[in-house]
């Protein structure tokens, strides 16, 4: 083979096997599940005495009417360091939405004729009133869960149902309870995000899916990006709840019956704000660079590199062997020094040259071929 088709043909072996060039940074992946969990209010309630007027038998209830709204939302978020842009992917019904109200009551009871006497109160009692859903997370403009809507409607119920005995006067009461939680309905307006818990909004998103351009800076090797995520909603509840009171007394020989009657109470909520505490995602840092590899070496034009079998310190001269012959700088021959493989003109270790180098090691090659061949 002559010497510039072997190195033709080692120059194309070498480039197909040369490293691919780095692709893009892949984008990095935290979890962010923001989750609320609170009583929203608690708002006391009397009807006073009823029916009133000339009734010589009345009641009262008096009631708090509390409620607490619990939502989680397990998702990610998705950051680009090439791109530096950051999108939020929700888990498929990873949302958890619950509403419930909270109705405690107790009652008095009033006889004015043929004597007048007030019972104690009577209860207290309690009935929990609870919905819930599963969505998509996480309910921003876009998503085909938005907005969550809810309801229930129960009773009416006994929910209170006691003797009574206070003096001369003994007989029974009961209250029953219905409730129409026509609509509960949420969903997210925006969510800001930060560098610090509770710090400053540097970004916020309003379209589910869609990417937002945000600058984060790279964290130190083994460490992690912060950042903060919080979710801000809308709330709205519409609610009835309506209690029936009866009471049956005797007294003096005298019976008396009121009940049962409606004593409604309007529970309704309009564009509350729900906010969220922060929280956290932590990406890891892009991928670090590997280190560059070392510049090849230059040499002068016709001097060779001790891969090619550089002649030792004695100025190149040559040295006779038993038949005549003549070891020069070409690597020809196996004199001291020499690096080449069982004379195929191939250095057995390329060293930190890299690719360059071993492309340059068979261009010295060729040379030393040709003037062999020469």
């Amino acid at each position: 083979m002559r010497a510039s088709s072997f190195v033709a043909s080692a120059v194309a072996t070498f480039v197909l096997l040369a490293p691919a060039a780095a692709g893009a940074e892949d984008p990095k992946a935290a979890g962010f599940e923001p989750a609320f969990d609170e009583t929203l209010g608690e708002a006391p309630w009397s009807s006073g005495w009823v029916p009133g007027g000339f009734s010589p038998l009345n009641v009262k209830i008096d009631a708090s009417i509390g409620d607490r709204l619990i939502i989680d939302m397990d998702g990610e978020g998705i950051y680009d360091w090439d791109t530096q842009q950051l999108r939020l992917v929700g888990m498929e019904d990873g949302g958890d939405f619950s509403y419930g109200l909270i109705i405690g009551f107790g009652a008095g009871v009033q006889l004015t004729f043929p004597i007048s006497i007030e019972s104690d109160l009577i209860g207290p009692a309690e009935l929990p009133v609870p919905v819930s859903e599963t969505f998509d997370p996480y309910l921003l403009v876009g998503n085909a869960d938005r907005p969550i809507e809810t309801g229930i409607q129960i009773g009416p119920i006994d929910v209170l149902t006691q003797s009574l005995d206070f003096g001369p006067v003994t007989g029974t009461i009961n209250i029953a309870v219905q409730v129409n939680l026509a609509a509960v309905t949420f969903e997210t307006e925006r969510i800001d995000f930060a560098l610090s818990e509770g710090g400053e909004a540097i970004a916020s998103m309003t379209i589910e899916g869609d990417p937002i351009d945000l600058a984060l800076d790279e964290p130190a090797e083994g460490e992690s990006a912060e950042l903060w995520g919080t979710v801000f909603g809308t709330l709205d509840v519409d609610a009835e709840i309506i209690f029936l009171p009866t009471v049956v007394v005797e007294a003096l020989g005298q019976e008396f019956e009121i009940g049962p009657f409606d004593l409604p109470i309007e529970f309704p909520i309009s564009n509350q704000t729900i906010e969220f505490p922060p929280a956290l995602m932590a990406f890891e840092g892009p991928t670090p660079e590997p280190d560059p590899e070392p510049e090849p070496t230059d040499t002068d034009d016709g001097e060779e590199s001790d891969d090619m079998g550089e002649t030792e310190d004695d100025g190149g001269e040559g040295e006779t062997d038993d038949d005549g012959r003549t070891d020069t700088d070409t690597g020809t021959g196996d004199g001291p020094g020499q690096d080449l493989d069982d004379g195929c003109g191939c250095a057995s270790d390329p060293g930190p040259g890299g690719f360059a180098m071993t492309i340059l090691g068979l261009l010295g090659l060729g040379f030393a071929l040709r003037r062999r061949d020469d």
